[in-house]
C-alpha cells in the first residue's frame, strides 16, 4: 500500500524532466490504454476522475483510520505538495480529471508486489498541462535522473533522496507509464513490441466487453489466477477453504465508498469447461442465510452454499474437474466398503451447507465445523448412524452432552469424500443434530461448544452486530464467503509470510477495524453477479467512548467484602451482579443499578458463586458456600428446599461438576487435609468419595474433564503430588505422580481428541513447567529462568480453561509470561506477595491480564501486548469481572471499591 500511495502522489511530480520530447510524444502512434497492460497484471483499477474518488475517500472514517498508517498519511501530504509545486490552483486535479487513469497491480517476487500507472495524453490541452507542470517541477527538489534504453524505448529513473522516493517511467504510444519497479515498465514495453500478443485485455476479453464506468469511485478488473498469486505473497500456504482460481476466471466490480464500509458489485466469469467450482451451482436458485442461527459468534470464516436442487448439484460435482479429485471413485468406495448410499444422502439434504472455521487460541490448529441442513433429519441421521456402524471395528463410540448425542464415524476424510473440495478432510468425524441441521467436526469438544453456544444464544442469529450486518449487507446468493477479520487475525498471522508478519503486527489495530468481509455470488445467464461488502469501525467514534466511563455506581450499606459476580437473568437474559458487603448482606443488582433484593447470609461467602439449573427447567439459581455451609437460592433470594446445608468440616475448596451438561450436578469439596468429598445435589455422599483421602492440602479444587466419554478428575497437592481419579473415586494406573517440588498452582488440561493426545501441565513454585499424560508419565520438564533464589512462580488459567499465563514474582516485581515463557508485561507493586492475577481470553483475539493490588486497591488491566488499558489502573479492592462488547469494541468492567459496586467501560483499542 505504501508503494500505491507514494506512486499516486509522485506519479507526475518525479517525472519532471527538461528532456521531455513533447513534440515526438504527441505525434507518436497511440493505442488504447488497456492494450498496454501486460498479461501478468493481477488486477486493474480504472477511474475517470481519480482525484474525485480520492477526495471522497478522505472524507470517510475509513481514511481517518488508515491515515494513522504512515504509508497512507504520506499520500495526502504528497498530493498537496505536488499541486503546490505544479503551480497550485488545482492544476493537478484538472489534468487528471481529463483522463481515464489505469493502475495495475503485479506480483514482483514471492513476497512482493507493485503497481504500474497509465495516464493517456491524447488531447493537446492535456499534453500542454503536463508539459507546463513538469517544467515547473524541474527546478524543485533534489532530483537525480538516470536514462537507459530498453527494446528501443527510453526508461527514465528518477530519485528524490530527500524523500527516499523513486520512480521509473517511459513515454509509450501516447501514454505516461510509470512504476516504482523498473522491470514492470519493461513488461509494458515488451507487451507493446510484441503487438499485445498476451496482454490483460486479450486474456480477459469478457471483462473488457462488460466494462462501463458508472458514477462511483471507479472499477476494478481482476484476473483471478494472477490475483491468487499476488495474495500468496502475503499468505505462505495460500487461501482457503477454496482458492479464487478454483471458483472463477475473472471479475469486474464497481466501487462505492461509504462512511463505514466499502461496497463492490459487478459480475464474475467462470472458466470455460468444467474447471470452475462455481459452475457446480448453475441453475440453483439463490437462497437465504438461515443457518446463521447456529453459527457461533466465535466463527472467523464461513463458506456458505445455498441449493435449491441438491441432486442436481451432485451431478455437477461429478463433472467438476478443477480440484483434481475423482469424486465418483470416492462415492463408489463409500458404497462398496460401507454400503453408504451417497445418492440417497444428497436427496436428504436441505438448502444450506456451511463450512465454519472458528477463532482458536491455537491458530495453527483452528477448530472447524460443517453444518448441513436436511429435508428429513431422522433419515439423514439414520444414514450416518448406519455408516458409523459399518466403519467401526467395535461398537460405535457415542457420548451424551446436554440433550444431544454425539457419535463418531471412523473414516478418514469423510466430508471431502462426500462433498469434495473445498470441504474439510477430517481424519475422523464426530456428528450430532441441532434442530434440522447436522453438525460435523473432527473434534468432539467443538461440537460441545457449538451446543453450548446455541443453548446460550451466543450465535450470529442472536448477535445484534452480526444480524445488522447480514440484514443490511447480505442478499440471497448461491455461494457466500464471510470473514470476520479480527477473529481471523491469529490464524491469518500464523500463515502470513515472515516478511509481512512484523509490518502487519505493528498495524494490527488499524487493520482489525475492518470488521467483516462478505463475498457473495449468484448465477445469472452464464455469469455470476458478485457483491463484496467490507465493514469498518470509525476510529473517531470509538475514541469518543474512551476512558474509564462509569455507567452505574451503586452504594452498599457498608464496605464491599467480595468481588462482583456477573450472573444472567433467566427471564430477560440480561446481565446482573451479586456482591456481598461487610454486614454479610448479599445484593442482587440489575445492570441499571437497581437493587433487586438484599438479604443477609449471616457469614462471609468464601467461594465462587455458580449459577445452576437446579430443577432442570430453564430457571437458574445461585450456589455458593461459606466456611462450612452450602447455600442454594433462587433469583428472588429464597432458599431452595434442603438448603442451606451445614457440613461437618471447614471447606477448603469447592467446585460444581456437570459431567455431560445434563444438569445432573455433583458437588466436589475438599478439606484442609486433602480429603475430597463428592455429593449429589440432595446432599448424599457418593460411593468412593466418603471421603477420598488424597493425603495433603490441595492447591485448587479437584477439576473434572472428559475425554471420549470417560470422566477424569485431577487433583494437585501443594507439595507437588498429582492424582488423576475416575468418577467412582478410583485412582488411575500410574498415579499419583510426584513432581518433587512444591506446586501451589492449578493444573491446565489440554483435552485432545483421545486419551493419548490429552496432556496436563502445571508450573512449580520454582518455575519448572511440567507436562504429563494420563498414563502418569511426565513427558516434558522445562525450567524457566530464575533470576534470584527467592523468585517464585504462579499460574493463572484462562477463565474458559483454554490457555494460561505464568506469574513470576521477584521481591516487589510481578512479571507475566505467556505459556511459552515469553514476557508479556512487568511492574513493581507495594506488596507483590498479596496480589491476585486474572486472565481473560475474549473475542477477536483479545487477551487481558488483570493484576489486583489489594494494598493500593488498584486493578491493572493489561492487553495482549502488555499495554495498560487506558494507561491507568482502575480503583478496585478485589478482582474484577470483565465482559467484551463486540459491537462497541468496548470492555465492560464490574468492580468493587469502598462501599461502591461500579460498572464502567473502556475502549478495547
Amino acid at each position: 500500500m505504501k508503494k500505491l500511495g507514494v506512486g499516486i502522489a509522485i506519479l507526475l511530480a518525479l517525472a519532471a524532466s527538461g528532456y521531455f520530447a513533447f513534440e515526438y510524444f504527441i505525434k507518436s502512434d497511440k493505442v488504447d490504454t488497456w492494450g498496454l497492460v501486460p498479461g501478468n497484471a493481477a488486477l486493474v483499477y480504472e477511474s475517470n476522475d481519480v482525484i474525485k474518488a480520492w477526495n471522497k475517500l478522505q472524507a470517510t472514517g475509513i481514511w481517518r483510520n488508515l491515515s494513522q498508517w504512515d504509508s497512507f498519511s504520506r499520500v495526502e501530504n504528497d498530493l498537496l505538495l505536488l499541486d503546490s509545486v505544479a503551480g497550485g490552483q488545482g492544476k493537478l486535479h484538472r489534468f487528471l480529471a481529463r483522463n481515464d487513469v489505469l493502475i495495475s497491480a503485479h506480483t514482483t517476487s514471492r513476497t512482493e508486489f507493485d503497481f504500474v500507472f497509465y495516464v493517456p495524453i491524447f488531447e493537446e490541452a492535456a499534453a500542454s498541462d503536463l508539459s507546463r507542470m513538469l517544467s515547473e517541477f524541474e527546478t524543485a527538489g533534489d532530483i537525480r535522473r538516470e536514462v537507459r534504453v530498453y527494446q528501443g524505448a527510453t526508461i527514465t529513473s528518477l530519485f528524490n533522496s530527500a524523500k527516499n522516493q523513486s520512480l521509473a517511467y517511459s513515454l509509450l504510444a501516447g501514454h505516461f507509464v510509470a512504476s516504482h519497479t523498473p522491470v514492470l515498465v519493461e513488461d509494458v514495453i515488451r507487451n507493446l513490441n510484441e503487438d499485445f500478443a498476451n496482454n490483460f485485455q486479450s486474456k480477459n476479453e469478457p471483462l473488457l466487453n462488460a466494462k462501463s464506468l458508472q458514477e462511483d469511485e471507479g472499477n476494478i478488473y481482476i484476473d483471478i489466477a494472477n490475483f491468487q498469486t499476488l495474495m500468496e505473497t502475503l499468505l505462505k500456504d495460500g487461501l482457503d477453504p477454496i482458492t479464487p482460481s478454483q471458483l472463477l476466471s475473472s471479475s469486474i466490480l464497481d466501487i462505492l465508498v461509504y462512511t463505514d464500509n466499502i461496497a463492490l458489485s459487478g459480475f464474475s466469469f467462470p472458466h470455460q469447461g468444467k474447471e470452475s467450482y462455481s459452475m457446480t451451482l448453475v441453475d440453483q436458485s439463490p437462497g437465504t442465510f438461515d443457518v446463521r442461527r447456529y453459527i457461533p459468534n466465535r466463527a472467523s470464516k464461513v463458506l456458505h452454499i445455498n441449493l435449491s436442487n441438491p441432486s442436481l448439484w451432485k451431478q455437477r460435482l461429478e463433472a467438476y474437474s478443477g480440484s483434481g479429485m475423482d469424486l465418483t471413485s470416492e462415492w463408489q468406495e463409500l458404497i462398496s466398503d460401507f454400503k453408504f448410499d451417497v445418492h440417497s444422502y444428497y436427496s436428504a439434504l436441505g438448502g444450506e451447507l456451511a463450512y465454519v472455521t472458528l477463532e482458536s487460541l491455537r491458530p495453527e490448529l483452528p477448530e472447524k465445523l460443517l453444518l448441513l441442513e436436511t429435508e428429513n433429519i431422522s433419515r439423514a441421521l439414520k444414514q450416518l448412524d448406519d455408516l458409523a456402524a459399518a466403519a467401526s471395528t467395535d461398537t460405535v463410540y457415542y457420548e451424551r452432552f446436554a440433550d444431544n448425542t454425539i457419535k463418531q464415524i471412523q473414516i478418514d476424510g469423510l466430508p471431502r469424500k462426500i462433498f469434495g473440495q473445498p470441504f474439510p478432510d477430517f481424519q475422523t468425524s464426530f456428528y450430532t443434530e441441532v434442530d434440522q441441521y447436522i453438525a460435523i467436526s473432527n473434534s468432539i469438544e467443538t461440537l460441545k461448544r457449538l451446543i453450548s453456544d446455541y443453548d446460550q444464544e451466543n450465535t450470529w442469529g442472536k448477535s445484534l452486530q452480526q444480524s445488522d450486518f447480514i440484514d443490511n449487507s447480505v442478499s440471497d446468493a448461491n455461494l457466500s464467503l464471510y470473514i470476520n477479520i479480527p477473529r481471523s487475525w491469529s490464524i491469518f498471522m500464523n500463515r502470513a509470510e515472515p516478511g509481512w508478519r512484523s509490518l502487519l503486527t505493528s498495524k494490527s489495530g488499524v487493520l482489525k477495524r475492518f470488521g467483516m468481509i462478505a463475498v457473495q455470488m449468484s448465477y445469472v445467464n452464464n455469469q455470476f453477479y458478485t457483491g463484496v461488502v467490507i465493514t469498518h469501525d470509525d476510529e473517531e467514534s470509538a475514541r469518543a467512548t474512551g476512558g474509564f466511563t462509569n455507567l452505574v455506581s451503586v452504594a452498599l450499606d457498608t464496605v464491599a467484602r467480595t468481588k462482583p459476580w456477573v450472573v444472567r437473568n433467566h427471564v430477560t437474559n440480561a446481565f446482573e451482579m451479586l456482591v456481598q458487603d461487610m454486614a454479610n448482606n448479599l445484593y442482587l443488582i440489575a445492570e441499571n443499578g437497581e437493587v433487586i433484593w438484599k438479604d443477609s447470609v449471616g457469614t462471609e461467602i468464601n467461594f465462587e458463586i455458580t449459577q445452576i439449573d437446579f430443577f432442570r427447567n430453564g430457571k437458574l439459581q445461585y450456589f455458593f458456600a461459606t466456611d462450612s455451609t452450602l447455600f442454594c437460592i433462587d433469583r428472588n433470594g429464597d432458599n431452595v428446599e434442603g438448603y442451606p446445608r451445614k457440613l461437618e468440616f471447614p471447606i477448603h475448596h469447592m467446585r460444581i461438576i456437570d459431567y455431560d451438561q445434563s444438569r445432573r450436578y455433583r458437588l466436589m469439596v475438599s478439606d484442609v487435609s486433602g480429603n475430597a468429598y463428592m455429593y449429589d445435589m440432595a446432599g448424599n455422599l457418593l460411593d468412593g468419595w466418603n471421603p477420598k483421602s488424597l493425603g495433603g492440602r490441595l492447591a485448587e479444587a479437584p477439576k473434572h474433564f472428559r475425554v471420549r466419554g470417560r470422566d477424569f478428575i485431577v487433583a494437585i497437592q501443594e507439595d507437588g503430588i498429582i492424582h488423576v481419579i475416575n468418577r467412582r473415586g478410583e485412582t488411575l494406573p500410574g498415579f499419583p505422580i510426584n513432581l518433587n517440588a512444591n506446586s501451589p498452582n492449578p493444573v491446565f488440561v489440554d483435552v485432545g481428541s483421545n486419551i493419548s493426545n490429552t496432556s496436563l501441565t502445571t508450573v512449580t513454585e520454582d518455575g519448572e513447567i511440567v507436562e504429563f499424560n494420563l498414563d502418569g508419565v511426565i513427558t516434558d520438564r522445562n525450567q524457566l529462568f530464575k533470576p534470584d533464589a527467592n523468585t517464585r512462580f504462579g499460574m493463572a488459567v484462562e477463565r474458559s480453561a483454554k490457555t494460561y499465563v505464568i506469574v513470576q514474582v521477584d521481591q516487589n516485581r510481578i512479571s507475566i509470561l505467556d505459556n511459552q515463557g515469553k514476557l508479556m508485561t512487568e511492574k513493581d507493586y507495594l506488596d507483590a506477595g498479596n496480589f491476585q492475577v486474572q486472565f481473560y481470553s475474549l473475542a477477536l483475539g483479545r487477551q487481558l491480564v488483570i493484576v489486583t493490588d489489594p494494598i493500593q486497591q488498584f486493578s491493572y488491566i493489561y492487553n495482549e501486548v502488555g499495554t495498560l488499558v487506558n494507561g491507568q489502573p482502575l480503583s478496585s479492592a478485589f478482582p474484577v469481572a470483565i465482559l467484551y462488547s463486540e459491537a462497541r469494541r468496548q470492555y465492560k468492567i464490574y468492580s468493587t471499591f469502598g462501599n461502591k459496586v461500579t460498572i464502567s467501560t473502556a475502549p478495547a483499542d
